[in-house]
């Protein structure tokens, strides 16, 4: 049996491998509920759903930011960092490459059983260890799949800040090749100064080139930036015209 700070909540949760965090209300019902309340007292609708879509993506963040936590906290006293990124690093990529995957992940029709049973046979065909296989359960209990691409992203973070290296994340509109994350690595650690660990995202709709955003700074050297670059400046050309 681990002690650790429960994801979702303040008060320390026991989690076994037979076991999940005893907690009988998710944040999804206080949602539901303070929705209800809300609709009650009055409140307009396009107001609240304003607030709750800002109250949601910080409430992303958050979420993503305490299962890391959690996860990190673990792997690093069961001296495990790098397996647990591998097996992430394996969970990542099988999102990349199905959209089947995604959809079940964020899918409101499948129910927990479903989803924990799923993701479970994923994990087991990528033979991840025994305790990304339990986080991974325990995330599809709690129905937070959803957020599972931004859990990984904040390990990945807080292990390069663990080793001392610069986080990069880049997008590209295709899969890069293994000599190409390599050499990309090589180019920012030499513009940085310190070595540099990268995660990647394939979004095809940048339609070609690459972004990269190490922190608050943002490279874009993509198709799509370059289109909307030239969009703005004839738009300007045209008006001074």
């Amino acid at each position: 049996m681990v002690r650790v700070q429960s994801p979702e909540f303040s008060e320390p949760t026991y989690w076994t491998l037979d076991s999940s965090p005893q907690k009988p209300v998710a944040l999804a019902d206080l949602i539901h509920y303070e929705g209800a309340l809300a609709c009650r007292r009055g409140i307009r609708s396009a107001v609240f759903l304003r607030g709750f879509v800002a109250s949601s993506l910080s409430g992303i963040a958050e979420l993503a930011e305490r299962y890391s936590g959690a996860l990190f906290d673990l792997a690093l006293a069961d001296k495990a960092l790098d397996r647990v990124s591998q097996d992430l690093t394996a969970v990542k990529a099988a999102f990349d490459a199905s959209e089947h995957l995604r959809r079940a992940a964020e899918s409101p029709v499948l129910s927990r059983e479903q989803k924990e049973s799923a993701f479970d046979a994923v994990m087991a065909h990528l033979g991840a260890s025994k305790l990304t296989r339990h986080f991974i359960a325990i995330v599809a209990q709690h129905q937070r799949l959803d957020v599972l691409s931004a859990i990984i992203a904040r390990f990945e973070a807080k292990l390069a800040t663990h080793n001392g290296e610069a986080q990069a994340d880049v997008v590209s509109a295709v899969a890069l090749s293994s000599a190409q994350e390599k050499n990309i690595e090589t180019l920012l650690g030499k513009a940085l100064g310190q070595k540099v660990r990268l995660t990647t995202r394939v979004t095809p709709e940048i339609l070609g080139g690459l972004t990269v955003r190490i922190g608050s700074k943002m490279i874009d050297g993509s198709v799509r930036g370059k289109l909307d670059k030239l969009q703005v400046a004839l738009k300007s050309a045209s008006q001074d015209a």
